[in-house]
């Protein structure tokens, strides 16, 4: 303010001395007196400095989404796993059944001479003499071995004599070899081979008298069945219940508990049979 006014002052000097030397004329005369009565009467305010004001920046409040745990997956991505565990399959009891409609030699084992046809297992005949004329035993692999089981089967005589029995290896094992044989003249046996001391014994008692009746004569098929189950007398022994043709016929009572492969039989080389319908259960006691 100070250079101000006395930057005016030395304006208001020079135009003074213009004046002393030279002549005014009116019009500078009026100028000049117009300016220094408007510097007399309102000299220049002191400006009032005025503070900025202070900017307060508010920062933008900025909202991340919350990354959730299973994205939806990309075409490339493996989607997340769930966390409810998987179950375990446990594996019940064995249960077979075969009804020949299809070759199936790994199942049939010692089967030389073995005819898959129309839904049924042609066995027979042998050569004479094969094997020391014992009987022909087909083990069924399939059904592993086990103590306790169901086994059945349809059997009918194909060609040969009506007096040469077949059917079914009931136990098989390392001590002996039990055996349900029928024949085309309606007789049946239950008979056990001695792997020890090689010899045979009857299971059952007179069989011409008592089971005849239920045993279909000639070529027609008969059904039979054994079920093998825990001895109603003795613990550690098994009896084995005979079925035919859907009839209850006899029981083997108390015979040893043992892990047994079970299978099909032909008892003499000039035989052929015909085995259909076969079933194998695991019997859990």
């Amino acid at each position: 303010m100070k250079v101000l006014q006395a930057f005016i002052f030395s304006c208001l000097l020079i135009r003074l001395s213009g004046c002393l030397t030279t002549k005014p004329n009116p019009q500078d005369l009026a100028a000049t007196a117009a300016a220094e009565t408007a510097a007399a009467a309102s000299p220049m305010p002191t400006p009032t400095v005025t503070a900025l004001p202070t900017v307060t920046f508010t920062p933008t409040v900025t909202f991340t989404p919350t990354a959730t745990s299973s994205p939806v997956p990309s075409p490339t991505q493996t989607p997340f796993t769930s966390s409810t565990p998987t179950p375990t399959i446990t594996q019940g009891p064995l249960i077979f059944k075969d009804d020949f409609s299809k070759e199936d030699p790994s199942t049939w084992t010692n089967c030389k001479v073995c005819n898959w046809k129309d839904g049924k297992l042609l066995i027979g005949p042998y050569t004479p003499g094969d094997e020391n004329n014992l009987p022909h035993i087909i083990t069924c692999e399939t059904c592993g071995k086990h103590t306790y089981y169901r086994i059945a089967v349809d059997a009918a005589l194909a060609a040969g004599k009506a007096n040469l029995s077949f059917g079914l290896v009931i136990a098989s094992n390392e001590n002996e070899v039990v055996m349900l044989g029928i024949d085309a003249s309606q007789n049946c046996i239950a008979a056990r081979y001695d792997a020890v001391n090689k010899n045979w014994q009857l299971l059952n008692a007179d069989p011409n008298l008592v089971w005849n009746s239920m045993l279909k004569a000639g070529k027609k098929t008969n059904h039979l069945e054994v079920i093998v189950k825990p001895s109603i007398k003795t613990a550690g022994k098994v009896d084995y219940f005979v079925n035919l043709n859907g009839s209850p016929s006899f029981v083997i009572e108390e015979r040893p508990a043992a892990a047994s492969q079970v299978g099909l039989l032909v008892d003499n080389s000039n035989l052929q049979v015909s085995f259909s319908n076969f079933e194998y259960e695991e019997l859990i006691p």
